[in-house]
């Protein structure tokens, strides 16, 4: 039986969506996933009795529109890699806009810090300065979210998050050391360890994401930022994934030179070449707004996080070996 739900989750498979259907389930919301691929759903998902799961290809407009009515909030959490965001990613945005006739829902984006120069701090009113494709893309996509509420068709809230890790993240850098670190290999990380860097708790960015938008999801549009946790170093924090592991292991640093090399020969290495302006310098995200919106939120202790993030890729075998 389909159920009643205010919440639509685009890319509940990994990454944000993963993680803002999760928040949803644990608080016993009913929502609805929006899926491709029924097989890539996690089962405790298909499950629920608190969730409806939709098959079917965003390119389907009768669908589409059925989907989205009546909905109130709908997150955009799909994951892409770089091609996949230049080939999907306008054309799911647009998809979705157009196939809002009522309602005026609130549109939820997870945006990331690419779109801006290093070395100053990200304020929600940052201007942006892309220095990589997939920067100019966000902000084209960000553009598409503009002109959806200028046409009265929808509500728009983008939260910024640093680097990513917890379950379901995958596509990260960070996210490979945990991979690599479940599995007892050694730790590898691009270009520099050893300058600033924020990384956030996947749990927590849903949470802040939650509490903010009920606070603001009456504003036409809205950005803020969650910045997590501030690091001395990507180092630091590596190490730190590594003692909870039971690991002393030297931390291999992939020089720009043989990023270079092997973009030749893989999608994911393009992307790290890409964006080696981002492993240069120290993008540090400013979020005292949002803190000061949710002055009782506790972020999950990094021994926690970093544990439970460990267990998720031991308990997902070898699907996501970086």
């Amino acid at each position: 039986m389909m159920i009643t739900s205010e919440y639509l989750v685009f890319g509940a498979t990994e990454g944000t969506g993963y993680a803002f259907s999760s928040l949803l389930m644990d608080k016993q919301i009913p929502f609805t996933i929006f899926a491709e691929d029924l097989n890539k759903v996690p089962a405790v998902f298909k499950t629920s009795k608190f969730i409806n799961v939709i098959e079917g290809r965003t390119d389907d407009p009768p669908l589409m529109e059925k989907t989205l009515n009546d909905r109130q909030y709908v997150f955009l959490g799909n994951d892409y890699t770089l091609s996949e965001w230049k080939e999907q990613a306008i054309n799911l945005f647009r998809s979705i806009i157009t196939a809002v006739t009522s309602g005026r829902p609130t549109l939820i984006y997870p945006g990331t810090v690419l779109q801006f120069a290093g070395g100053m701090p990200v304020t929600e009113r940052a201007a942006p300065r892309p220095a990589c494709r997939r920067g100019i893309l966000e902000v084209k996509l960000e553009d598409i979210l503009l002109e959806a509420v200028v046409e009265k068709k929808c509500k728009v809230m983008i939260m910024r998050f640093p680097e990513l890790y917890g379950p379901g993240v995958v596509k990260t850098d960070i996210s490979a050391v945990f991979s690599a670190v479940a599995r007892g290999k050694r730790s590898s990380y691009p270009v520099n360890i050893d300058s600033p860097r924020q990384f956030a708790y996947s749990e927590d960015a849903a949470e802040v994401t939650f509490r903010v938008l009920k606070q603001h999801d009456k504003d036409f549009f809205s950005v803020f930022n969650y910045a997590g946790n501030t690091y001395s170093s990507v180092r630091s924090f590596i190490k730190q994934i590594q003692e909870q592991a039971g690991l002393k292991q030297n931390i291999k640093v992939h020089s720009k030179r043989k990023i270079r090399l092997l973009s030749f020969f893989s999608h994911t290495w393009r992307e790290k070449n890409e964006r080696k302006h981002f492993f240069e310098q120290s993008f540090l995200i400013d979020d005292s707004r949002s803190r000061k919106l949710v002055p009782d939120f506790e972020p999950t202790a990094s021994t926690e996080a970093i544990a439970n993030t460990l267990h998720w890729f031991r308990s997902s075998g070898n699907r996501f070996n970086a």
